[in-house]
């Protein structure tokens, strides 16, 4: 694996220290992306460590070391996924990303920083192509040794510089490493063992998480319940209220249909006809099922990060 002194930029030679019971590589975290001295940067360095100090000390390992600590960013998302929920993926996908001398890890967090108990890692060693995209707004690409690709976006430029001098430096530093390493992992929030793709619970501690099955089972029988299952409050109300009123039109005129007696006659004294009552119920029940398609995919997205369910 790299040297926690690995050089990062000719200018400076590695500055090794303790912040918060954290070893950090002071002359990465706290310089500006040439590698120069900045006040700015120590404040916002410190402020970022400040808000993972309770858990990141568990998850390091004996001698890592962090380089630097990307605040705000957003996890990779397909483009029906940002086309369907709007600007409220922003929110869905904020990511504090943690670059260390052994791995990349990934915590999920909201809009002010706050960890969600979400969290996934990758080594070096499993990286096979890292690179860096854009201009205002930055891209920055993991192609993986096992063939997979995510990419995070929203990286502000001046994040980005220096995440493109991190890659620079640790992937030919860590191309000598041996060993197998499966790509972007998700990690139990308590033990910190890896988790399997499509079990939801440890094997390790035994935490469990929420999982698929009941995901689908309340995104059909209750309105906007895949976005309350995953704690999406805001679209789980907004959900709800059209999916409410959609399955509510789909009834009543699947009623009228089948009794149009129950409909009040027009003008002329006549009542919609049955077969355009089903069209209608025909419709709206189109409208319903795609509606909890679409928020069954969203909610999956969700579950697939681990979301741990409260211990009783």
């Amino acid at each position: 694996m790299p040297n926690a002194d690995v050089s990062i930029y000719a200018n400076r030679g590695a500055q090794l220290m303790a912040s918060n019971g954290i070893r950090i590589r002071e002359d990465v975290l706290y310089t500006d992306e040439k590698g120069e001295e900045s006040e700015r940067r120590r404040k916002r360095g410190e402020k970022a460590l400040e808000k993972l100090k309770e858990v990141l000390p568990a998850i390091l390992e004996g001698d890592e070391t962090v380089l630097y600590v990307v605040s705000q960013c957003k996890a990779p998302a397909d483009i029906l996924e940002q086309l369907t929920m709007g600007w409220y993926i922003q929110v869905i996908t904020a990511t504090t990303l943690v670059f260390t001398n052994r791995r990349i890890l990934h915590f999920g967090v909201t809009t002010k920083g706050k960890w969600k108990k979400t969290l996934k890692s990758v080594r070096w060693r499993g990286i096979a192509e890292a690179t860096v995209k854009g201009w205002i707004s930055r891209q920055m690409i993991l192609k993986y040794a096992n063939g997979k690709k995510d990419v995070y976006w929203g990286l502000n430029g001046k994040d980005g510089k220096k995440v493109k001098a991190i890659f620079e430096a640790m992937m030919p530093a860590s191309r000598g490493e041996a060993g197998a390493e499966p790509g972007m992992t998700s990690l139990c929030p308590e033990c910190r063992a890896a988790l399997s793709a499509g079990k939801y619970s440890c094997g390790q501690c035994g935490l469990g998480f929420k999982d698929e099955k009941t995901l689908a089972w309340r995104t059909i029988l209750i309105p906007g319940g895949a976005y309350f299952y995953t704690r999406v409050w805001f679209l789980g109300i907004a959900s709800g209220f059209a999916d409410g009123m959609f399955s509510l039109v789909f009834l009543y005129s699947a009623l009228a249909a089948m009794n149009p007696g129950i409909l009040e006659p027009g003008k002329d004294g006549t009542r919609p006809a049955a077969e355009g009552l089903w069209v209608v119920a025909g419709f709206f029940l189109f409208i319903v099922c795609l509606h909890k398609l679409i928020a069954y995919r969203h909610g999956r997205r969700a579950v697939r990060t681990y979301l741990p369910l409260d211990r009783s």
